[in-house]
């Protein structure tokens, strides 16, 4: 029925093919996708009457994402409650600062013009924002004068098609909010360099089957949202090719959409949830605000549930499971909010407001909401197992630096970001994180996202905290599927199996983490192999100073300082002839280094036609240590 209704409405918004293709897109494969992109993009203008994609167009700017009536209830909001004016008191001190800041500069280097990119969204939002906030008429030309100049760059870059979707997103939005102050010569500029350096670039992309157009990678939710807010802003100027860039997206972006589903996990990892979902929303508020309408983007599977991920995968010391070449510094996301307010899901806001307190940006205020309960406070579930990407979530309490927190990885290492680290986690305990994912290298390493990418150490299998048989690296095709799970907060455990990771290896492995009464970590691997496999390398990586002991069945790990100083115990309690030992982290000269870090090791040597084998590590803060050993089998 919902399917219906969305059909009929797009079909009169548009009276249109597209209302067919949105119904047909789950059904058809990327490379049939990829034929309609091209098709559409290299169709004949329409010349007969006002263009159909965008019939249903908001006439008068500004039109994308916040419009007037917001505007004035905002300032309502920021008269009266007492966090939002101080996020407007930060954001007005920094517009401020931009009035004198250096301006986004023209670079042919693609990483300085990524950042130029995201430079001059920064400063256009906040500026333009402000502007519209207060009507002070400063905002308006330094943000004027910046988009001038940016608009007589000779391009924006389109070596790195991201680069000028960050452009064009930019430029779109300060076009459209400051539109009834320009005067037509700069209309004309503005709208000249966001039709000559970003819609045409685009629509030749969407004609030449750019890889990113059938892909289900941050770069689709990003150039896709990119060049349709270009599109929306300019459409009564370009209509036809507003049009076909519309009419391309709403064909390409269903494709990454469905990386959300079921759940709202995100195989990238927590940064490149951030950015992907940070231009979709941006996209999605401005198809609301500009047309009515969003193409039921916004109710595709897991959509409604993948602030989720974000909230889980932050840790109670304000770092983030790191997977996937992000970083263990929590992203900001003003996302969250305009999430919180989509779902009517209070909670997505609260579990934003702590960063937003740090780092406001202008969208944090634009789309800020007065409910924002924290999980503590809206009681959600401690635990959380995100099936679509194979990744489990553990922690013994909200609010509380000291709490046990686990994430745990199954997945897939096939993803552009991924690294070879199915089995792996991270733990934090007591204040600390002792379990370090080491995070990602340097983009600018040959070879980083091709050939070489798992030539370089903090790729590598023998860099997480999993198995290596020696120094092998898991096949990039492997797969982890987390076949048991259980979210009980006495006990929460997850097992992946890990037999795709070692192919030709073993006749089954699998790895188990549990989670005892909040208070002790559990990683229990059983495996059994036809061939002698030696040496089976577990790895454990941590920045404690670590002492072995009693012959390297335990060890101690300890941080901090003197009184202050926190211990943690590791004991190794199955597995004949298995013990610790501790090994510097070292790697190339040109690659990242990472001094403060050791690698905790077990080595064990299996024989040829190996019965069952487990081997059960337990990790403590507490004085007490489990003695019993229960398959995984009984988890």
């Amino acid at each position: 029925m919902q399917k219906i209704f969305i059909a009929a409405f797009c079909a009169l918004i548009t009276n249109f093919a597209i209302a067919n293709y949105v119904l047909a897109i789950d059904e058809r494969t990327p490379a049939q996708i990829g034929q309609m992109i091209a098709a559409v993009a290299q169709r004949k203008p329409i010349s007969d009457g006002p263009q159909l994609m965008l019939s249903a167009l908001r006439s008068k700017h500004p039109r994308l994402i916040i419009l007037p009536d917001d505007v004035v209830q905002l300032n309502q909001t920021i008269a009266k409650d007492p966090l939002a004016k101080k996020l407007f008191d930060v954001l007005k001190q920094r517009a401020d600062e931009m009035l004198t800041a250096q301006a986004p500069e023209h670079f042919d280097n693609s990483g300085q013009s990524l950042a130029a990119s995201r430079l001059a969204l920064k400063h256009v939002t906040t500026l333009a924002g402000m502007f519209r906030l207060t009507g002070d008429h400063k905002y308006f030309s330094r943000a004027r004068d910046e988009m001038l100049d940016i608009a007589r760059f000779s391009d924006w870059a389109p070596t790195n098609f991201l680069c000028v979707a960050e452009m064009t997103a930019a430029m779109a939005i300060g076009y459209d909010w400051l539109y009834d102050q320009l005067s037509p010569e700069e209309r004309l500029t503005i709208c000249g360099g966001i039709v000559k350096n970003g819609l045409l670039p685009g629509l030749a992309q969407y004609k030449n089957n750019a890889w990113w157009t059938t892909s289900a990678i941050n770069w689709n939710l990003v150039c896709n949202s990119g060049l349709s807010l270009g599109a929306l802003a300019v459409a009564t100027d370009e209509p036809d090719l507003s049009e076909k860039i519309v009419e391309c997206t709403v064909l390409s972006l269903p494709i990454a959409l469905k990386t959300f589903a079921p759940d709202g996990g995100w195989p990238e990892g927590p940064g490149y949830w951030a950015y992907g979902t940070r231009y979709l929303t941006y996209l999605l508020a401005s198809l609301q605000t500009s047309i009515g309408c969003d193409f039921d983007f916004s109710n595709k599977p897991g959509i409604a549930d993948t602030a989720f991920f974000r909230i889980y995968s932050e840790g109670p010391l304000g770092q983030s499971f790191n997977f996937a070449d992000s970083e263990t510094e929590v992203p900001r996301g003003a996302q969250m909010f305009w999430l919180s307010r989509r779902f009517n899901q209070p909670v997505f806001a609260g579990a934003e407001v702590h960063i937003t307190e740090l780092f406001p940006e202008m969208f944090h205020l634009l789309f800020y909401c007065l409910d924002h309960p924290s999980p503590a406070e809206a009681h959600l579930p401690l635990n959380k197992i995100f099936s679509g990407i194979n990744v489990a979530f553990f922690r013994s309490r909200w609010n509380d630096p000291q709490a046990l927190y686990v994430g745990f990885k199954g997945g897939d290492n096939h993803w552009s970001h991924s690294h070879a680290d199915l089995g792996s986690f991270v733990f934090d305990a007591a204040g600390y994180r002792w379990a370090e994912d080491l995070g990602p290298d340097d983009y600018e390493l040959p070879g980083y996202f091709k050939n070489l990418r798992f030539s370089y150490y903090r790729l590598q299998t023998q860099a997480h905290n999993t198995l290596t048989i020696a120094s092998a690296n898991q096949p990039q095709d492997a797969h982890a599927q987390i076949i048991r799970s259980s979210t009980d907060e006495v006990r929460p455990f997850s097992i992946v199996d890990l037999k795709s990771a070692y192919p030709n290896q073993f006749d089954s492995i699998m790895r188990g983490i549990a989670v005892e009464n909040g208070k002790q970590l559990i990683v229990q691997d059983e495996f059994e192999s036809r061939k002698a496999i030696a040496p089976l390398i577990w790895h454990f990586h941590t920045k404690a100073r670590v002492t072995v002991l009693d012959g390297g069945k335990r060890a101690m790990l300890v941080q901090g300082e003197g009184t202050k100083s926190t211990r943690l115990k590791a004991q190794i309690l199955s597995c004949p002839g298995a013990i610790f030992t501790v090994a510097p982290v070292q790697t190339p000269r040109e690659e990242a280094q990472q001094p403060d870090v050791s690698d905790l090791i077990i080595s064990i040597n299996l024989p040829d036609r190996t019965a069952l084998t487990r081997l059960v590590v337990v990790f403590s803060v507490d004085e007490k240590m489990p003695t019993s050993v229960k398959p995984l089998a009984k988890w």
